[in-house]
């Protein structure tokens, strides 16, 4: 977890998903696309992202691909991603409210009497 924070934070690394439509019942297949100045870091990132097909490569950023069985598995999944992560709506590629990544480690702080 140090290394994907260290990664978040010295490399503003960032990661963006979408769901890719398959027309097969039961197939959910995502994108995951990282960004940020990956440089060294490039590897790191290929190890955190060691279960996923690499589908793009470029200087800053990384698409990977890979299927889950439900919806429920890709967030149970997406909520444990240790970077900054977003899904966006397929269709109009805004963000969606749900909390992903580093942002579901965080809690509220509770307010004292």
């Amino acid at each position: 977890m140090v290394t994907a924070l260290k990664l978040n934070l010295e490399y503003n690394m960032k990661a963006s998903a979408w769901r890719i439509p398959t027309g097969i019942k039961g197939d959910y297949l995502y994108h995951l696309q990282v960004d940020g100045h990956l440089g060294r870091s490039k590897q790191k990132v290929y190890r955190i992202m060691d279960d996923w097909r690499l589908v793009g490569d470029g200087p800053s950023m990384a698409i990977f691909s890979r299927s889950f069985d439900s919806i429920p598995a890709w967030v149970k999944w997406a909520k444990s991603f240790p970077l900054e992560l977003e899904e966006l709506d397929s269709k109009t590629d805004k963000p969606k409210k749900i909390k992903l990544g580093l942002a579901s480690h965080r809690r509220k702080k509770r307010k004292t009497k």
